[in-house]
């Protein structure tokens, strides 16, 4: 008897809408799934940003606290300055060719400078176009404050060391125009160079009040981004232990070993051999 194929029977049309049910269903759940990888994505990405900012806030005002710390040490070496210029001021013009003066006073030099972290300033600079909400507003203009109160300090600082330099080197290449038997007598009768040893007294002060004022420009920005002075702190600390790190170098006298010692050797041929 021949074999009949089976036909499988024509499933049931829902005239009532089941098939578009589905598809809606199946809409729905795709919408969904996208809206909510988009909002996950939107979450991420919004999260970055806020990292990313926090991270650069912290920049600056790492920045404004290390250039505080600058000031710090330069006031302190303006002081050991001071100190020196008031005994070599109180010592007697007549002495100044003595054998004792020459042989044991030292005259002062020229300070060192002041610099701020520029790379700070240029991620912020860089950064600051993302930055969309008031607050953020009123952090950016602050910030630019602060830079602009950093590079004026430096610049009036270099200033004042090209003076310092000017006096000092014109005394050194016109010693003929100078009264004095030696350098150190010629250095100590100039007009200019005792008026530079007098000011150290103020600048001192003034390097103070300098890294205070900074000071006060890092708790106006704390205030306005809600960030406490241990996490200001913490910050300038780890990175600079990173910077130490970083810029440890070895020096020569690390890989000399002792001397070879004759007494320790083989014998020449023994050596040679080997």
């Amino acid at each position: 008897m021949e074999d009949f194929i089976e036909v499988p029977e024509v499933p049931h049309i829902d005239k009532g809408g089941k098939v578009w049910k589905t598809l809606l269903l199946t809409f729905l759940g795709t919408t969904m799934s996208i809206l909510l990888t988009f909002g996950t994505s939107q979450l991420v990405s919004q999260h970055r940003q806020s990292q990313d900012r926090k991270m650069t806030v912290l920049m600056v005002m790492g920045s404004v606290e290390k250039f505080a710390q600058k000031l710090d040490q330069r006031a302190r070496e303006m002081e050991s300055y001071d100190t020196m210029a008031t005994y070599l001021l109180n010592i007697p013009v007549d002495s100044f060719e003595s054998p004792e003066f020459q042989r044991n006073i030292r005259l002062i030099g020229t300070p060192g400078g002041i610099t701020y972290d520029k790379t700070a300033e240029s991620v912020f600079i860089n950064n600051t176009a993302k930055w969309s909400s008031a607050k953020y507003f009123d952090f950016i203009n602050w910030a630019g404050v602060c830079f602009y109160n950093m590079r004026d300090i430096e610049n009036k600082n270099n200033a004042y060391l090209e003076e310092f330099e000017a006096v000092t080197d014109d005394i050194w290449n016109h010693p003929e125009l100078r009264p004095g038997n030696s350098m150190k007598a010629k250095y100590m009768r100039d007009k200019k160079y005792r008026e530079l040893l007098e000011g150290m007294h103020i600048k001192a002060a003034y390097y103070r009040y300098l890294a205070d004022k900074m000071r006060d420009h890092n708790r106006v920005s704390m205030e306005m981004m809600d960030i406490s002075e241990e996490e200001l702190m913490k910050f300038v600390e780890d990175n600079e232990a990173v910077a130490k790190l970083k810029n440890e170098s070895r020096t020569l006298k690390q890989y000399i070993t002792p001397e070879l010692n004759i007494d320790s050797l083989p014998a020449f041929g023994e050596w040679k051999n080997k």
